[in-house]
């Protein structure tokens, strides 16, 4: 059950082969230029800190209906984003279900909410052979407009959005399974991710920093 959750808040496994148009966004909290790329210092807990670099390919992904950028990553794991108006969407495949999640809404003010609830389907290793289970996702735009210190470098004009996670499972009824962090800057896109989901029952302890060391944008 660790390593479904575990893909579920880090992995991204959407396959595509469209061929991705060239279109400028003036502004923007995921520039999506095809050759934009950002490259992240990974701290986990129990381990050496690592480095990946994420890059805009020539390509989308169509998932739910909705459209898809792919990043692709150094070390083997693409990123999946998409943008509608105010609203900012990545989807990650969990087994045979794919969960989109709406991870901001740039027009919100600070203390602005909102949530979004999937039925995952086709799990494997949960107790009592559990197939599915619904997870519910509470949003909050915790500062807006502001700056932050990321290793050394200084950034304007950023959103913060806290994701506080729970998992309504058959028989064992709703479990929390923690919190992630996202810090978003107008024009650069995720300068900063702090995911700390952790759930005793369901022996996971996902402890993992992502913070922005450098940035090309196209």
């Amino acid at each position: 059950m660790k390593k479904i959750f575990y893909v579920f808040v880090i992995s991204l496994f959407v396959y595509g082969n469209c061929k991705k148009s060239d279109v400028v966004a003036l502004e923007t909290y995921l520039p999506n230029t095809i050759g934009s790329n950002w490259t992240y210092k990974i701290v986990a807990a129990g381990a050496a800190p690592t480095t990946s670099t994420f890059t805009v390919s020539n390509r989308d992904t169509t998932a739910n209906s909705r459209k898809y950028n792919v990043i692709t990553g150094t070390t083997g794991g693409n990123q999946y984003y998409s943008k509608n108006g105010n609203d900012y969407y990545t989807f990650r495949g969990v087994s045979t279900s794919g969960l989109e999640l709406l991870f901001l809404k740039d027009n919100l003010d600070v203390n602005g909410t909102w949530a979004t609830s999937q039925v995952l389907t086709g799990l494997v290793g949960l107790p009592g052979g559990i197939t599915s289970v619904t997870i519910n996702t509470a949003y909050k735009i915790e500062s807006k407009g502001g700056s932050r210190v990321v290793n050394g470098t200084t950034y304007n004009s950023v959103i913060k959005v806290r994701a506080d996670l729970t998992a309504v499972v058959p028989i064992l009824g709703s479990l929390s399974f923690g919190y992630a962090e996202f810090y978003f800057a107008k024009n650069i896109g995720i300068i900063e991710s702090d995911f700390k989901i952790a759930n005793t029952m369901a022996g996971i302890n996902i402890n993992e920093l992502y913070t922005l060391q450098s940035y090309v944008i196209k």
